[in-house]
């Protein structure tokens, strides 16, 4: 019985915050200005309610069940929106709101800010049990991630104007092409490199933590063969549907970024294990 009303008390105290949290975070961005300040409005409210919520619950239990909760009802929220401008709208085949800054932002840096202060709380505090932490907030981050993948590679991608989109297997084609519009838009084609270079980073680290307990071959070969099979897949569905490029430059720098995700999960272990000194076996532990 005790453990009843403590089960109910977490899920009622993390509905609270996840509700508090998705008011803070709607002010901040349909009421208030610019981006960065509207993020940054969104970074302190996320540091300070997993701040507080770190002091009544050390196991950082209420705030991953939080952070799972805000993801869905932000999610909920934003598809709302969408089918309703699609109605207004007659439904013209393409995405109109393409969840733009006040969406999908706002759940990354919600989930980032008050990891990482659970994470830094953890590593100089003494040993305790985080797993129900890090398994909420993981399913959290799949379910914002996945549908971040979903949104970008073919949501956001609806063909509309006839045009056709050609199959580009060439190597650095694309990249010297990025090169020439450097001075025009620098921006735009940072954006673009650092893009495809970084996007499948989180997958290759939750790839590496996920086979942690399988032998070093055997994690060796699954990391090294699924990048270049999954891209090349990914992008000639792209091709495959007319709703986008397939290149080659493409699918080799999202293949390095997921290798880069996946050398990172040892590096964070040797991290915990330095500033915790030696208690935590791993970062994930």
């Amino acid at each position: 019985m005790k453990r009843t009303f403590s089960g109910i008390g977490t899920w009622a105290q993390a509905i609270t915050i996840a509700l508090l949290w998705l008011v803070v975070c709607g002010v901040c961005f349909f009421y208030t200005g610019r981006t960065l300040f509207q993020l940054s409005l969104c970074t302190a409210a996320s540091a300070g309610l997993a701040a507080l919520l770190y002091g009544f619950d050390r196991s950082g239990r209420t705030v991953g069940l939080a952070q799972l909760l805000f993801v869905c009802l932000w999610l909920g929220c934003v598809l709302s929106r969408q089918f309703r401008l699609q109605s207004e709208q007659g439904w013209p085949g393409y995405w109109i709101y393409c969840f733009y800054y006040d969406s999908l932002l706002t759940q990354g840096t919600v989930w980032l800010c008050s990891t990482l202060v659970v994470t830094v709380c953890r590593l100089f505090d003494k040993p305790m049990d985080r797993r129900r932490f890090f398994r909420l907030s993981s399913a959290a981050f799949v379910v914002f991630y996945l549908f971040l993948l979903i949104y970008s590679f073919y949501l956001s991608r609806t063909k509309t104007d006839g045009s056709v989109f050609p199959l580009n297997l060439s190597f650095s084609t694309t990249i010297q092409m990025y090169l020439q519009k450097m001075k025009a838009n620098p921006y735009e084609v940072w954006m673009m490199i650092f893009g495809n270079l970084f996007y499948f980073t989180p997958l290759g680290y939750i790839f590496a933590v996920a086979l942690r307990r399988r032998r070093a071959a055997v994690r060796a070969a699954v990391i090294a063969l699924f990048a270049p099979a999954a891209f090349f897949l990914l992008e000639y569905s792209q091709y495959l549907f007319q709703i986008g490029f397939c290149e080659m430059d493409d699918m080799l720098m999202n293949a390095f970024g997921f290798w880069l995700g996946a050398a990172l999960a040892p590096l964070s272990d040797r991290v915990a294990q330095l500033v915790s000194k030696q208690r935590l076996p791993h970062f994930w532990a």
